[in-house]
């Protein structure tokens, strides 16, 4: 058996100045990123958790240059705004556009339009573990849309802090068109122009002021839906073959999963419309003095199939415990 010697090393450099004011505040950031050595691929923690910038290559790089701002206003407004644009070698893109967006803010309610790295949301996990989220993650390029979310658990009036909730709901669209047609092989179907939905809620039982334990539980969603269905041909050109709905009853089952119609492939026509994936969540903190306990379980579902735990594995999903230090 020939043996191969894998020899990869990596370097990851930021930096970042700001200038700030009473209410606002400025700041510009570089960040350069690469690999390299020998061998068919890059290791995973060189290139998970990195929102698209890693590359599987073994010698890859690139070179982000972005701006941000925020500004605070009176009666609890604000503002967020950033754009980030990125160059690289043997990346998925030769310069592109990572991230673009505005973030229009009151009190703990958020609008968020454009293209931004989001983390750790609904379930909040360990961000550095290479498990990761099971519904979505950060291994892929922010996803444009238009999101509205309370990022942090609210406290329900009338319950003295024992009951509180955060959530989000956004529509948007998936930007990987050219990508998908390279990377097909000819005789295969890929996808064009496909809308993306996404939804959750959390709910918060505990109040650690007088109590150290906490319970969270709730549900995350996220659908593909919509676009064109096409095949690649041997001599490298495209034909449509299923245009798929994108009217507001296809926005409507993307936010109430319901069975297609005749315009969808039969399989979404038996289950439901679009690829709806989502994930149950449950969480039980407890607190002692600076320390914090934290176990969770978060159980992957598909369609209608283990949504309900049908089929009476309840230990199916990712389980995890966290301690976090004084």
């Amino acid at each position: 058996m020939k043996k191969h010697l894998l020899i990869i090393c990596g370097l990851f450099l930021c930096t970042s100045i700001s200038g700030q004011s009473e209410n606002s505040s400025l700041t510009y950031h570089v960040e350069l990123g690469a690999t390299a050595g020998e061998g068919t691929y890059a290791p995973l923690w060189f290139t998970g958790n990195r929102y698209g910038l890693g590359s599987t290559n073994p010698n890859s790089g690139y070179l982000l240059a972005g701006i941000s701002y925020e500004k605070q206003f009176k009666r609890g407004w604000r503002i967020e705004a950033g754009l980030d644009m990125a160059g690289g070698i043997h990346q998925a893109q030769d310069v592109f556009i990572h991230q673009i967006y505005s973030d229009f803010s009151w009190k703990m309610l958020t609008l968020s339009i454009g293209s931004k790295e989001r983390s750790g949301f609904p379930l909040t996990k360990n961000t550095a573990l290479s498990s990761g989220m099971m519904v979505e993650g950060l291994n892929t390029q922010p996803i444009p849309q238009i999101r509205g979310e309370i990022k942090e658990f609210l406290n329900v009036p009338g319950t003295k802090g024992w009951l509180a909730f955060k959530g989000h709901i956004a529509y948007g669209s998936f930007t990987d068109n050219g990508w998908q047609k390279d990377f097909v092989q000819p005789g295969q179907y890929f996808t064009k122009d496909v809308l993306y939905h996404s939804k959750s809620l959390m709910l918060r039982l505990g109040n650690k002021e007088k109590l150290p334990l906490e319970f969270e539980f709730g549900l995350l969603m996220a659908t593909q839906f919509g676009g064109d269905r096409y095949l690649k041909l041997e001599d490298g050109s495209t034909e449509k073959v299923l245009d798929m709905p994108e009217n507001l009853k296809a926005y409507w089952k993307a936010l109430f999963p319901q069975a297609g119609g005749d315009d969808t492939p039969y399989g979404e026509q038996t289950n439901v419309e679009g690829n709806m994936l989502g994930s149950w969540n449950f969480a039980l903190n407890y607190y002692v003095g600076q320390w914090k306990f934290r176990a969770y379980l978060e159980h992957y579902f598909e369609d209608h199939s283990q949504m309900f735990w049908e089929y009476g594995r309840w230990k199916d999903g990712q389980i995890g415990l966290e301690i976090t230090f004084p």
